[in-house]
């Protein structure tokens, strides 16, 4: 996936970390896969649009998003910053989960 071009993501989200700038990053697994960041001026947004009560209620969520890669310092990221579409479906969601 290059840098600046527009790409769609749809898979898993393994793991939630929040950093010291409150801004929330879901991160993926799998060699390539971008790595999606929640700016902290939407935190609250997402979290309301999408009924979370915890960020921790994100693990194991299943995410749809089509956004502009972007070259970070390690891996490529997608802002989840409002500009390009993106659906979360919390695994407690699915009829087959506990």
């Amino acid at each position: 996936m290059p840098a600046g071009a527009e790409r769609g993501y749809w898979g898993a989200i393994y793991q939630v970390k929040e950093d010291d700038k409150n801004n929330i990053w879901l991160n993926t697994r799998g060699r390539g896969n971008p790595n999606l960041l929640v700016p902290a001026a939407k935190r609250e947004r997402l979290l309301a649009d999408f009924n979370i009560d915890d960020i921790e209620d994100l693990n194991g969520a299943a995410i749809l998003v089509i956004g502009v890669i972007h070259q970070g310092p390690v891996q490529r990221i997608i802002y989840l910053d409002g500009r390009h579409p993106f659906i979360i479906r919390k695994e407690s969601q699915d009829a087959w989960a506990s």
